[in-house]
């Protein structure tokens, strides 16, 4: 980032949301490149988001409107069509 857009990030930050950035040097900005690209993102890259650990992490999940009728295999047919 050019350091003459820096205080306009700073002040823009910190009276939006109330933090403050850190501006890293190119070398150091690199060195965390590639420790996310090697480690960071392999391990969380196969994690699967179950139901259970989506509420664990405070996910909310919408409850589901009971069915006035049985699912017919009209219904079916016609929810999968691409012509609806």
């Amino acid at each position: 980032m050019p350091a003459e857009d820096r205080d306009i990030v700073t002040e823009t930050l910190k009276r939006d949301f109330q933090c403050l950035p850190v501006f890293l040097s190119s070398d150091v900005a690199a060195d965390v490149r590639d420790f996310t690209d090697k480690i960071i993102r392999p391990i969380f890259h196969f994690q699967v988001c179950t139901p259970l650990r989506a509420r664990a992490l405070g996910a909310v999940s919408r409850p589901r409107r009971p069915r006035s009728r049985p699912l017919t295999t009209a219904d079916a047919a016609s929810a999968s069509s691409p012509y609806r």
